[in-house]
C-alpha cells in the first residue's frame, strides 16, 4: 500500500495584519492528485492567505502552522 503525503497542511492559522486579525482557525489539507479552490466574497481572506503562502513580508504576524510537502512552509525562502 502506498500511503500519499499530503501537499500543504494547514493547522489552526490565524493572521494578523496592522493589529488586526484578519484570518482565524484556518485548517486545510491539500493531499496529492487533489484539486482545490477557494472562493469567497471581497474581503474573505483569499488575496491574504495566498500572500502568507508565498511570503510576502507584510504578512509576518502569525500562529499556527503551514507545511509544504512535511516542512514547514513559513520557515522557508522566498
Amino acid at each position: 500500500m502506498i500511503i500519499n503525503p499530503s501537499i500543504l497542511r494547514v493547522k489552526n492559522f490565524n493572521l494578523f495584519l496592522n493589529n488586526k486579525l484578519i484570518l482565524t482557525n484556518i485548517n486545510l489539507t491539500i493531499n496529492s492528485n487533489e484539486i482545490h479552490m477557494l472562493l469567497g466574497p471581497n474581503g474573505s481572506g483569499k488575496t491574504s492567505f495566498s500572500k502568507i503562502l508565498v511570503g510576502h513580508p507584510n504578512y509576518n504576524r502569525y500562529s499556527g502552522s503551514i507545511e509544504f510537502l512535511e516542512k514547514n512552509l513559513l520557515k522557508m525562502s522566498i
